[in-house]
């Protein structure tokens, strides 16, 4: 779909397009919104506001401390908004250590944390994000630079359905200076935060180079396509963090997708490495991809499972939402212990199961955990399978 015209940007106009390209939402339905107080999120609020009066809308805005001042704005953020929507929410991340590294980076990951958490607490079930059509093809340029090939063309996904929020992007087909003149012809006064020119960063370097012009032309909408639908349903995953799927329909995107899910990480495969590996399957029962292992088996199906040397030793990382987890694949109730991967010793859970799957369940002391249908539980300790970003977020829904 072609962007829209930044001129034809009303609240009528907003709610016809989001009816055409999400899901209905009925009246009284409780809808969060993310607002920086930038104008992409600030137009979005208002729009909400005014074009869909019969909800029951919740704002958040997160404070990430990475300026000195942030507080501050973040307080006349909520007062700006108050103006129109009375129930606005600061949330603000405190890491559990020092960033030194990827603070941007680490920022995101933390800011969908606070929204999921704060979500899960007021009920919400769907929460809007203020990405736009500029912000869009950056995304693309980015990833195409990083060598994700088509998989990585086809952007930000405009639903990303994760366990306990669905965060939805209705502003995929407008323009920024669509969203910057909507403001000021409401006389909404808004923030830039610097950090997103900072050339120091991809993003920053993209704009700084004008490789991504004000207003850009807006590449194919990012849909998934019918192979790779058809693709989605030939997999089957596990919560214990393993996936078959059906060979045939194993392409490079429902590869890389997968093996980026049983990892447990955001990101996926290069594409030129998942190129290789789809290769040498047609020849290879058996190739490594990530530190997963992909392995043909009879009737048609292949097995995805992690990588596992028995007794290799694991050492949790707390995350930047304060949370812990082991190979970053498990959350953890708690760090404490020693950990290692089962091997063999994985078979005593379930000897129905396929053993190179419970060669990479964990053990905490030692010792095999209980399976109670949903993750794996010992005395004092409990871990569940927890990929960054749920599988329908990579091959549709």
């Amino acid at each position: 779909m072609p962007p829209r015209d930044p001129s034809s940007l009303t609240a009528e106009a907003f709610r016809a397009a989001v009816s055409a390209s999400l899901p209905p939402l009925a009246p009284g339905t409780a809808l969060g919104l993310a607002v920086s107080g930038g104008p992409d999120s600030l137009a979005l609020a208002h729009l909400t506001a005014a074009a869909f009066p019969d909800l029951r809308l919740r704002v958040a805005v997160v404070d990430h401390g990475l300026r000195p001042d942030s507080a501050a704005e973040a307080i006349a953020v909520r007062q700006r908004l108050t103006a129109f929507l009375p129930d606005v929410d600061i949330l603000t991340w405190k890491p559990p250590f020092a960033v030194t590294a990827g603070r941007l980076e680490k920022a995101r990951l933390a800011r969908f944390a606070l929204l999921t958490d704060w979500a899960r607490a007021q009920g919400i079930l769907r929460a809007w994000l203020g990405h736009h059509a500029d912000d869009q093809a950056e995304t693309i340029a980015l990833r195409r630079a990083r060598g994700t090939g088509a998989f990585g063309a086809r952007g930000m996904a405009r639903r990303r359905v994760d366990p306990d929020v669905i965060f939805e992007r209705p502003l995929l087909d407008w323009p920024k200076q669509g969203l910057v003149d909507y403001c000021r012809a409401q006389g909404l006064s808004f923030v830039l935060d610097p950090t997103n020119s900072d050339p120091r960063t991809g993003r920053g370097l993209l704009r700084q180079q004008a490789t991504a012009p004000a207003t850009v032309s807006r590449p194919p909408e990012p849909s998934v396509d019918p192979s790779v639908r058809a693709s989605a349903r030939g997999v089957v995953t596990d919560p214990m963090g393993y996936a078959w799927c059906r060979s045939d329909a194993l392409d490079q995107a429902t590869l890389s997708a997968v093996t980026a899910w049983v990892r447990g990480g955001f990101y996926a495969p290069s594409a030129e490495r998942v190129a290789a590996a789809c290769r040498r399957l047609q020849t290879e029962p058996r190739v490594s991809l990530q530190g997963c292992v992909v392995e043909r088996r009879r009737e048609g199906w292949s097995l995805i499972t992690r990588e596992a040397r028995a007794g290799r030793s694991l050492r949790p990382q707390q995350d930047v939402d304060g949370r812990w987890r082991l190979d970053d694949r498990w959350a953890l109730a708690g760090p404490g212990g020693d950990w290692t991967l089962a091997g063999q010793a994985g078979l005593a859970i379930d000897p129905t199961r396929p053993g190179q799957a419970l060669a990479a369940v964990p053990l905490l002391q030692g010792q095999v955990p209980a399976w109670d249908g949903k993750g794996f539980g010992w005395a004092d300790n409990h871990a569940v399978f927890a990929p960054r970003r749920p599988l329908l977020a990579w091959i549709g829904d």
